[in-house]
């Protein structure tokens, strides 16, 4: 290759922090869908929690319905949330800046929501977990890859 010339993007190989952070956000998608099952099995304690809340404009007798409905949300929600981690994962494995970025304030809002909404155990672990597949791919090696990337195409 002549001197000056860039490598084609093909060519580009992730560095060892991007293929962490891949690796981190498809583990992270797996534990989202193994959230996603284990909702299932919360039916009984939100139909308790409701009879605890007697929120307003619920009658008893719609408790069940009401406990399927958020179920079935949060599992869509756990199922686009892995979706979203493994499209991203290969988008920014790929050299995708862009993919980077939009992780990058995914996360940010993911942190700023849960500390609003409140934090527990698996939440802070899994804040964590992201966070630092976050700081992987803005350090030296991946900065440069992202460069060439940009460069290169």
């Amino acid at each position: 290759m002549p001197s000056g010339a860039h490598p084609p993007a093909e060519s580009l190989r992730p560095p060892v922090p991007v293929q962490v952070a891949f690796w981190i956000w498809i583990a992270s998608a797996v534990l989202v869908l193994v959230r996603a099952v284990l909702v299932f099995g919360q039916k009984n304690e939100i139909i308790s929690e409701l009879r605890t809340q007697k929120p307003a404009g619920l009658s008893p007798s719609e408790y069940p319905q009401a406990a399927q409905t958020l179920i079935e949300v949060q599992v869509a929600v756990f199922v686009l949330a892995a979706l979203f981690y493994v499209f991203f994962a290969y988008k920014v494995r790929g050299g995708r800046n862009w993919a980077r970025l939009t992780i990058t304030v995914l996360t940010v809002i993911g942190v700023i929501y849960s500390a609003y909404t409140g934090l527990n155990w698996n939440v802070i672990l899994s804040l964590l977990i992201s966070v630092v597949a976050v700081v992987l791919v803005y350090l030296r090696p991946s900065a440069d890859y992202f460069a060439a990337y940009k460069r290169a195409k």
